[in-house]
C-alpha cells in the first residue's frame, strides 16, 4: 500500500494586523493598570476620609472632657466662696447643672468614636475584633505652601488615572483602525513543503527507497470582495475613536473643576484656621481672667459661663477647621492623581 509524509511551512512575511495586534494586546495591559490605580485611589481615599472622621469624633470628645474639667473646676471654686459667704447658691447650682448637661454628649460622642472606629475597620478591611487605638490627633501644618491653579491642573491631568486610561484607549482605537483597515491589504507569505512517498504495495518500512520531492516559494493573497464586512468594521473602530475622544474632553473638563473646587476648599479652611487660632488664643486669655475677677467677687458666675463657653465654641470652630482643611486636602490629592499607588 502506498505510504507517504509531508511537511509543510507556511511563514507570514507581511500581514498589516501583526504589529498593530501587538501594540492592541501592550495598550490593553496599561489600560487595566490605569483602571486599577482608579480603584486604589477611590479606596486610599475612603480609608482616609474614614480615618479623619475618627479622629475628630475622638478630638471633639477630648474637648468635651476638657471643658468639664473647667466646670468641675469652677464648681470646686463655687463651693469654697459659697463656705466663705463670697459666693451665692445659686452658683454653685449652675456649675453643677452644666456639667450634667455635658455629660450626655460624653456619652454621645464616646459612643460616635466606636462607631467610626467601626467604620474605618470596615473601609481597612480588618476584623471588626482587631482593636483600633486613635493614636494621632488632627494637627495643621502651616509650612505646606499653596498650589497655584495652574499647577494643579498639569498635575492633575498628567497623573490622574482616568485620564491616562482614555488617552490609552484613544491610542488603542487608532491601532483598532489599522486592525481593521489591514483587511484591504494583500497579505504575503514564504511557503514550502517537504514530501516522500512510497509506492510499493508489500511495504517494509526498511526495505525500500524514499524519494523525496520539495519546493519553497512566496503566496500572495489578496482580499477582493468582503460584502463590506471589513469598511463597516472600519467605520465602528472609527466611532469608538470619536466617543473616547469626546469621553477624554468631558474628563478634563471634570477635573478641572474638580481641582478648581478642591484648592478654593482648601484655601477657604486655611485662612479659618489662620483666624480661629486667633480666637482661640483670645478665648482661653478671657476665660483665665474673667475666672481670676470671678474668685475675687468682680465678675458674676454668669460672666465665667460665657467665657467658657466662647472657649469651648472656638476650640470646636478651630477643630472643624483643621478637619476641614485636612478633607480637603484628602480631596486635593484625590483630584491631583497624588494617591495612585
Amino acid at each position: 500500500m502506498p505510504t507517504s509524509g509531508i511537511f509543510s511551512l507556511l511563514q507570514p512575511l507581511f500581514q498589516g494586523n501583526i504589529i498593530s495586534g501587538i501594540r492592541a494586546a501592550k495598550l490593553y495591559e496599561s489600560i487595566s493598570q490605569e483602571e486599577q490605580a482608579q480603584v486604589q485611589s477611590s479606596v486610599i481615599t475612603s480609608v482616609k476620609k474614614a480615618y479623619l472622621e475618627a479622629l475628630i469624633t475622638n478630638e471633639q470628645l477630648r474637648l468635651v472632657q476638657q471643658s468639664i474639667a473647667r466646670n468641675e473646676q469652677a464648681l470646686k471654686d463655687s463651693r469654697s466662696l459659697l463656705a466663705q459667704g463670697r459666693a451665692s447658691r445659686v452658683d454653685t447650682l449652675r456649675a453643677y447643672v452644666t456639667i450634667e448637661n455635658l455629660r450626655p454628649e460624653i456619652i454621645r460622642l464616646t459612643n460616635g468614636v466606636e462607631i467610626a472606629k467601626t467604620l474605618l475597620k470596615t473601609t481597612i478591611g480588618i476584623d471588626q475584633t482587631e482593636p483600633v487605638d486613635l493614636l494621632d490627633s488632627l494637627k495643621y501644618d502651616g509650612t505646606i505652601p499653596p498650589l497655584s491653579n495652574e499647577d494643579a491642573l498639569a498635575e492633575a491631568l498628567k497623573s490622574r488615572p482616568e485620564v491616562n486610561r482614555l488617552v490609552l484607549t484613544e491610542k488603542l482605537s487608532n491601532e483598532q483602525i489599522k486592525i481593521e483597515s489591514s483587511e484591504y491589504l494583500p497579505r504575503l507569505s514564504a511557503i514550502g513543503q517537504v514530501q516522500t512517498q512510497s509506492q510499493a504495495n508489500d511495504f517494509r518500512f526498511g526495505n525500500y527507497q524514499w524519494p523525496v520531492s520539495s519546493y519553497v516559494g512566496l503566496q500572495l493573497s489578496a482580499p477582493i470582495f468582503s460584502g463590506f464586512r471589513t469598511a463597516a468594521r472600519v467605520q465602528q473602530a472609527r466611532i469608538t475613536k470619536l466617543q473616547t475622544e469626546k469621553q477624554l474632553e468631558n474628563v478634563r473638563e471634570l477635573i478641572q473643576a474638580e481641582v478648581k473646587v478642591a484648592l478654593s476648599k482648601v484655601e477657604e479652611s486655611r485662612r479659618r484656621i489662620e483666624v480661629q487660632t486667633q480666637t482661640v488664643s483670645t478665648a482661653e486669655l478671657s476665660y483665665r481672667i474673667t475666672r481670676d475677677r470671678w474668685k475675687q467677687g468682680i465678675s458674676s458666675r454668669l460672666d465665667l459661663a460665657d467665657a467658657e463657653f466662647s472657649l469651648s465654641e472656638s476650640k470646636s470652630n478651630y477643630l472643624q477647621a483643621v478637619y476641614d482643611y485636612l478633607n480637603a486636602s484628602v480631596d486635593l490629592d484625590k483630584a491631583l492623581g497624588r494617591t495612585r499607588q
